[in-house]
């Protein structure tokens, strides 16, 4: 599936699906789990939309060998998004 790249800030390192994730890597949330965003509009200004975890160390194609998000995250409003931290 593609993201809707509206905050396209990259992690580097490596995870799932054929990439290996640092021994002790943690992150603070988990598939599922409520959070906010801080999404840059187009005029520059950051606005917090709510959403879901949908995945973790995820990656789509065209990323860059060994880069990755570590999360994709659903916001309420339908869009995929994904963010470094």
């Amino acid at each position: 599936s593609q993201s809707t790249k509206v905050h396209q800030a990259l992690v580097a390192g490596s995870t799932s699906a054929g990439i290996m994730v640092p021994a002790g890597t943690r992150l603070r949330f988990g598939p599922g789990d409520r959070v906010e965003c801080c999404i840059c509009t187009r005029s520059f200004e950051d606005r917090w939309q709510p959403g879901v975890i949908a995945s973790i160390f995820y990656r789509e194609e065209g990323f860059a060998r060994g880069m990755f998000a570590a999360y994709q995250v659903r916001l309420d409003d339908g869009r995929l998004v994904y963010s470094p931290s």
